[in-house]
């Protein structure tokens, strides 16, 4: 296909601004054929108005052999004069079929009608205020002729347009017509025409060149009386407005692909800066950002996020960093003894007891890899969940009571003091037991490790509504607040140059476990004024 090599084509932005274009042009259609139909249905209506008019004043005098009085004008719809007059004619003629009707320009109340009774004809003058009737017998006498001879000399209408009068017999011969186009006359002749009521019709007929709109109706007599007005110059108002509307279309069109494209690369110019700095990310370079602008509170909505997003990516990769780096150290050195003692052995004389101690060191740090590897797996698996947890019910106050005596023994080696404030009714909370052990006892050991001889550590739990906070604290160095957002990060140490015991790893397997039970670690410390770590756990009462 011809679009596949024009890339731009299958933009969203061209999807866009081609639908905006799409939808321009479908709305601008929909207000010219609105427009369209009420000119249409305007042109007919003044067409209708001046034929009924003229009908009038036809049948007026087809009807009385004179002009219509002046300061009267017809009633197109019999229905429309008053109620009142047709019940007293009811009761003064029964049988009366009103056939033309006048109402007074200046006098509203007045009006004139004319009908028939029987083969009789009569002339109602009447006035509504008060209710007067005037009833006049008609002498009708034969004037087809006299109509047919004043239709010849076009003497009904303002003579300013294109007329075509007919009078035909009640056998649809021809008695009379104006002097129009011969060429015209078998298009009024051959239409079908409906006489099946009294009232006025108007259609639409086509013409030799042009539409003719005709109005007719049954005389009296059972003679039709046909009158026409040419439609051209409305039609010709109508086609100039049709181009009009067209040309204008297409060149809304025309216009609004160009707009729309801007309005959608206005709107797209934030995700285009997502895409590109994305790239830029995806070579590695995590410190650019996306720049905020106006595009709208959505694209902010997405830069804000995709901001957060290689934000935490940047922490995440800077992470990755430090804990390869922790990791190849912390491996390297368990590495480098047990090659130098293999190397050394070796290298020395060859005794089963020398091999056997060098099997027993290579042995140990192999253990102490072991320890450090599946310490990090079961900080994953708590992280993620993998592992589910094995509940049950336990006294957490007696759990901290045996933790605290293990660690007597290492800490009376060390010069501290071991206290514990520990409640004496129990302390129930469900969870995994073990986990809640290793978490303490982490707790236990950072504190043995890091407070130095004479110093004093106290261990204590206590309930705050539905929470129980047991919490460690120490004498020792200290954190400064600097570090103290890290402590938790694996296999961060605040000694840098790693000449203290452990890998990094026991507040990190703290923080995690204390998260799989739905709880949180807080910190507090000063810089050699020691630690407090305090571990919320959430307790459920309906244990």
């Amino acid at each position: 296909m011809f679009w596949n090599r024009y890339p731009f084509l299958h933009t969203v932005k061209f999807k866009i601004a081609l639908g905006y274009a799409v939808l321009f042009l479908i709305s601008f259609l929909c207000v010219f054929c609105v427009v369209l139909f009420h000119l249409a249905a305007d042109n007919r209506y003044a067409a209708d108005l001046r034929l009924n008019a003229l009908f009038h004043e036809i049948e007026y005098e087809y009807l009385t052999g004179m002009e219509p009085a002046p300061g009267f004008s017809p009633v197109r719809r019999l229905d429309k004069v008053p109620e009142p007059i047709y019940r007293e004619i009811a009761g003064r003629q029964a049988g009366f079929i009103p056939l033309l009707a006048f109402r007074g320009t200046e006098d509203r109340a007045k009006y004139t009608l004319f009908g028939k009774n029987g083969r009789s004809l009569f002339r109602i003058d009447a006035d509504t205020d008060p209710l007067e009737l005037s009833i006049q017998k008609i002498d009708f006498r034969e004037r087809s002729a006299a109509i047919a001879a004043r239709l010849a000399e076009d003497a009904f209408g303002d003579g300013g347009k294109p007329d075509y009068h007919l009078l035909l017999d009640s056998s649809g011969n021809l008695l009379g017509r104006s002097p129009f186009q011969s060429g015209e006359l078998p298009y009024l002749m051959n239409h079908q025409y409906r006489s099946d009521s009294g009232r006025i019709r108007y259609e639409t007929i086509q013409g030799i060149r042009h539409r003719i709109r005709i109005a007719y109706r049954r005389l009296f007599n059972g003679e039709l009386l046909v009158l026409g007005a040419d439609m051209h110059a409305a039609d010709e108002t109508l086609e100039r407005v049709v181009v009009t509307f067209l040309w204008t279309g297409f060149a809304v069109f025309l216009i609004s692909l160009p707009v729309g494209w801007l309005l959608a690369r206005k709107m797209f110019s934030g995700v285009d800066r997502v895409a590109r700095t994305a790239r830029q990310i995806a070579s590695g370079n995590y410190s650019i950002r996306v720049a905020h602008g106006q595009e709208g509170q959505e694209v902010e909505n997405l830069i804000t996020d995709f901001n957060f997003m290689v934000d935490n990516t940047e922490k995440l990769m800077t992470e990755l960093k430090t804990i390869s780096d922790d990791i190849a150290h912390d491996l390297r050195t368990p590495l480098t003894r047990m090659l130098s003692c293999a190397e050394v052995t070796f290298a020395g004389k060859q005794t089963i007891g020398a091999y056997r101690n060098a099997m027993a060191d290579n042995a140990g740090e192999c253990r102490r890899m072991l320890t450090l590897i599946n310490t990090m797996l079961e900080i994953s698996r708590t992280e993620s969940g993998t592992v589910p947890l094995k509940l049950e019910r336990f006294d957490v106050a007696e759990l901290l009571r045996h933790s605290v005596e293990l660690f007597r023994m290492a800490a009376e080696q060390n010069g501290l003091s071991l206290a514990a404030e520990l409640p004496a009714e129990p302390q129930f909370f469900r969870g995994d037991r073990l986990k809640i052990q290793r978490l303490f006892g982490n707790l236990l050991d950072n504190a043995v490790k890091f407070t130095p001889s004479g110093g004093k550590i106290t261990v204590a739990l206590r309930r705050s509504g539905n929470e129980l906070l047991a919490s460690v604290a120490d004498t020792g160095c200290g954190i400064a607040k600097t570090e103290q957002g890290n402590v938790f990060k694996r296999f961060y140490r605040a000694d840098t140059s790693r000449n203290r015991p452990g890998n990094g790893l026991g507040l990190s397997l703290v923080q995690a476990v204390a998260h799989a039970h739905g709880g949180r670690v807080e910190l507090e410390s000063a810089l050699r004024k020691g630690c407090r770590f305090t571990v919320f756990l959430p307790v459920d009462e309906s244990i």
